[in-house]
């Protein structure tokens, strides 16, 4: 998803608190903010999770000119402001009380002129509005002050977060589905909720997948709500890309107009029903029934990461060897991988284990939130589903 980069920073609160709650799944968000014992209700969310009453809205955006006179006195730029002026009058009482001193003293100092009733340019500066342009802001669900989100343009309508989760509720409401992560990122432009469905696929009859829905939606104007839906491999929590060959695992619900109106379109396109599981069983159990040796996990390594596309460094041919060296430790030996070795489920698995748990993430902000975006939405996922592609038995 090229243009669904998710941040790295869950938002944390002047009062301690971290805009995360998680209930009884164990991917790679739990280990942040708020676990809760059993599965989640939208309370939950809204609650321990941050993200209630948000009221996301739209404010006018102005630019502003600056000219060579106080708009109020006319006094002119540099000079002082005339006695009766208001805006005169707030600069010089804040530099009194910046100095703590009475008004005789403070300009005996000054020499009866006070600099901070000098005309400057902000007091020149005439207010006009940016057509077609708007700031989104929030009321910030700790402190209720309001805050800024980001800018946007044209007819862009708020998707509040209450009405993100009655989206993902309303997709899989009749199959039982759960929620069990939500939270907010970036100082709240970003939020993301995941639900689960009840009954997992058993590949092989023994290996566990559940699937699961997540929803991301921006508030700052960078992407569109989008609706991801992936397997999550029990045993090792990593993610299976469901990159099937008549199913769309992602659907993009742009910021106009009525948002819930688009959840039978959304339903339909993700086909968000346990054929989709049905099918993902079909196709895994294709690969489990297909042997694959160790040589031909390291050719197939060879046609994911080619050989000849590495710098001729020491550093890079070093990181190359080390790279197949974890793969074919994860193919070879890897407890997951105890019911499945030898096969092409096992080199799938062996990438998804290596992409979610091994891969080093280069990031400054919080290091385990940019494994589970990379697994989920990034490069990770682009990776596994190639690999799932590439592995696919006719």
């Amino acid at each position: 998803m090229k243009d669904s980069l998710m941040a790295h920073e869950l938002e944390q609160f002047q009062d301690g608190r971290t805009a995360f709650v998680a209930g009884n799944n164990m991917d790679a968000w739990h280990r942040l903010g708020i676990v809760k014992a059993g599965s989640l209700t939208v309370e939950d969310l809204m609650t321990d999770g941050l993200l209630g009453g948000w009221d996301v809205r739209t404010e006018p955006l102005f630019f502003t000119e600056t000219g060579d006179r106080c708009l109020e006195c006319g006094a002119g730029l540099g000079s002082q402001h005339e006695d009766v002026c208001a805006t005169g009058d707030e600069a010089e009482a804040a530099a009194l009380q910046a100095a703590g001193v009475g008004v005789d003293e403070f300009d005996g100092r000054n020499q009866g002129r006070n600099p901070f009733r000098l005309v400057v340019d902000d007091d020149t500066a005439t207010p006009h509005p940016m057509r077609n342009w708007w700031a989104t802001v929030r009321t910030n669900p700790v402190t209720k002050a309001t805050e800024p989100l980001g800018t946007v343009q044209g007819k862009y309508t708020p998707i509040q977060n209450e009405e993100l989760a009655e989206i993902l509720q309303a997709l899989v409401d009749e199959y039982g589905a759960v929620f069990d992560t939500g939270g907010s990122l970036r100082g709240g432009r970003e939020v993301f909720m995941s639900m689960k469905l009840p009954e997992a696929v058993q590949v092989g009859g023994q290996d566990a997948h559940n699937l699961n829905l997540v929803g991301m939606n921006a508030h700052d104007g960078t992407r569109s709500l989008y609706l991801v839906t992936t397997m999550i491999r029990v045993v090792c929590a990593n993610t299976q890309s469901m990159a099937l060959q008549n199913f769309k695992s992602k659907f993009k619900i742009r910021h106009v107009g009525n948002a819930k109106a688009r959840i039978a379109e959304a339903r339909q396109a993700l086909d968000l029903s346990f054929k989709v599981a049905e099918d993902f069983q079909k196709e895994a159990e294709k690969l489990l029934m297909a042997p694959m040796s160790d040589k031909e996990f390291q050719s197939f390594c060879e046609v994911i990461w080619p050989k000849t596309e590495v710098s001729n460094t020491m550093h890079a041919v070093s990181k190359y060897h080390e790279r197949g060296a974890r793969l074919l430790k994860l193919f070879r030996e890897a407890p997951t991988q105890e019911n499945c070795r030898n096969t092409r489920w096992a080199a799938a698995n062996a990438f998804s284990e290596y992409t979610d748990h091994w891969v080093d993430i280069r990031t400054k902000q919080d290091y385990a939130v940019a494994r589970a975006d990379r697994a989920l939405f990034g490069d990770g996922a682009e990776l596994k589903d190639r690999v799932f592609q590439l592995l696919k038995v006719g």
